[in-house]
């Protein structure tokens, strides 16, 4: 059977504070635990240390001692980083051909507007995540229960399949690119082997996706983002000697500085897709415990994302004046037929090939939530649960029942909003399993036995299976979509892009601090809400409106 427990509280900068000396004896407990029965000595050991040291502290409230200003800057660094990664992907590379498209002036114009709207959105969260502490789908149970909960985990389901698919589509075409390339040209081998290239790359997406933790994934995450940076490099030094090349000649691309309104519900979709980073920094402002770090994150995120911001509209604007109205809808497509190009081309297909499973993994989190409720729900005879709010409940005392399992769990009062629970002895003959473990506003201790049947392995390898099934939808999608790449990519901004990243973000801000709201925020969340939805409307109206089938290549421009 398994025994949790869990403690929920609504974490603020006072719950922030934290016991270091109880920190350090709950990891020599786990230590303990680790290494199984022939270390039951140091676990006794452990416990007896931790249970004197709660009786003596059981009134105390110790203020946390603050973190070293070394480790305060790596998490800043980190920061930075994660807030660069998770903003600049493939967006970037459909920005030029939007501009070309919907004219120069009201392109910067609209890219600033959502990129504001964007920085609006994430603030709000920061303000969520302090109130509740968790990440984007705990927020969304916060402020609106269950359908919250699933609105958000929809949303995220779908925003990350989609870019799959983009992402997919995008490495079908660079490696055709780079086949015709080797050809030159050949009319046998211009979009050669569309549904092998593309069916193909599951031999990588799905071992990957398979990973049981994120962190597996982290060598691949550092060749993708190395591979991402020379690719980058590489577009925009091709685009900026084009431009220079065009200059010295006077021959300028043409580019309008408005064409109409059409053309701008399209780069509407695209800007929107350009900024979806907000579930990634909330996950990693959420991360940081203390709370002068988060004050000081909020800023680093903002100097980050205006980084970002730098470098997407110099990026686009070079290219889009390099090219000028020849600007196909992925800007890789216009590289010129040399080496270096083909290289560019081949680090970009190795960038996202390596992203798919991280993208997909967020997925794959819910997924295994779900199922994991689904089989407790159903197997209520094996499972004890006990929640107790901490805000109601300061003290709560499991006894001892007539079982095999000689494990009674004491929660002594602590600090204000914490419960500290204290198992008082561990018969480690019966082989049982006992797990410590201390999520985000949660502590839980649970035991469970190790005699594992057939539904239990069942229920293990749920995830990853379906995470298999979705890969392959991924892969069919970006198939049948890859001569609409560009309405695609405005299809994702409005459908998934805009919902996740503005509106509900002020929606769920608006609901969990509506009883003491201010009005000028009160109708900044309105505001939000309603400028988000039409911009949805507006761009999902134009791209069925305007969708269009082009088989674009680099072998376009050659002939």
């Amino acid at each position: 059977m398994s025994i949790e427990f869990k403690s929920r509280n609504s974490r603020n900068q006072g719950d922030l504070e934290s016991n270091t000396n109880e920190t350090k004896e709950s990891s020599s407990i786990i230590e303990s635990l680790k290494y199984g029965s022939n270390k039951s000595s140091s676990l006794n050991s452990a416990l007896a240390s931790s249970n004197h040291t709660n009786t003596l502290a059981s009134n105390v409230r110790v203020v946390e001692v603050p973190l070293k200003e070394s480790a305060i800057w790596v998490q800043m660094l980190i920061g930075f980083v994660t807030v660069v990664k998770a903003t600049v992907g493939t967006g970037i590379l459909f920005a030029p051909y939007a501009i070309v498209k919907s004219g120069y002036s009201v392109s910067i114009v609209l890219i600033l507007v959502y990129w504001l709207l964007n920085i609006t959105c994430t603030l709000l969260m920061f303000q969520c995540a302090d109130e509740v502490n968790d990440t984007y789908s705990s927020i969304a149970f916060a402020a609106m229960g269950k359908t919250g909960k699933i609105l958000a985990d929809i949303s995220i389901i779908f925003t990350q399949l989609s870019f799959c698919a983009v992402f997919v589509t995008f490495v079908t075409k660079a490696i055709q690119n780079v086949i015709s390339g080797i050809y030159d040209c050949a009319p046998a081998y211009i979009e050669y082997g569309t549904a092998l290239i593309t069916f193909i790359q599951l031999i990588v997406y799905i071992p990957m996706s398979c990973f049981g933790r994120i962190q597996s994934l982290g060598p691949a995450m550092i060749m993708a983002n190395i591979a991402l940076f020379v690719g980058l490099v590489t577009v925009f030094t091709y685009s900026a000697l084009e431009l220079a090349t065009n200059i010295s000649n006077n021959n300028m691309a043409e580019i309008s500085y408005f064409t109409n309104l059409e053309s701008i519900a399209g780069l509407v979709g695209t800007a929107a897709f350009l900024w979806v980073s907000g579930p990634v920094v909330i996950s990693y402002y959420v991360s940081i415990a203390d709370y002068n770090a988060r004050k000081r994150f909020t800023w680093l995120y903002f100097i980050a994302i205006t980084f970002v911001f730098i470098l997407t509209v110099s990026f686009t604007f070079v290219s889009a004046f390099g090219y000028g109205k020849h600007t196909f809808s992925a800007i890789t497509l216009n590289l010129p037929i040399t080496i270096g190009a083909m290289s560019g081309q081949i680090f970009f297909a190795i960038s996202i090939l390596l992203s798919f499973p991280l993208m997909i993994f967020p997925v794959k989190e819910i997924v295994t939530k779900y199922i994991d409720n689904y089989w407790k729900k159903h197997n209520k005879n094996k499972i004890v649960e006990f929640i107790v709010p901490a805000e109601q409940i300061r003290q709560l005392s499991i006894q001892k029942t007539p079982s095999k399992l000689n494990t009674p769990i004491i929660s002594q009062k602590n600090s204000p909003g914490k419960e500290n629970l204290s198992p008082n002895s561990v018969n480690s003959k019966l082989g049982s399993k006992i797990l410590l473990r201390q999520p985000s506003g949660s502590i839980s201790f649970k035991i469970e036995n190790s005699k594992k049947n057939y539904s239990y392995y069942l229920v293990k390898a749920a995830p990853s299976l379906i995470v298999i099934i979705l890969s392959v939808v991924c892969c069919m999608t970006a198939f049948f979509l890859i001569n609409s790449l560009g309405n695609f990519v405005n299809l994702v901004g409005g459908i998934f892009c805009v919902p996740i990243s503005i509106i509900l973000p002020a929606l769920f801000h608006l609901m969990l601090f509506r009883k003491r709201i201010s009005l000028p925020i009160f109708i900044l969340d309105i505001l939000l809400i309603v400028s988000g939805v039409i911009t949805s409307i507006i761009v999902i109206w134009y791209t069925f409106s305007s969708w269009s089938v082009s088989n674009e290549s680099i072998c376009n421009i050659k002939h």
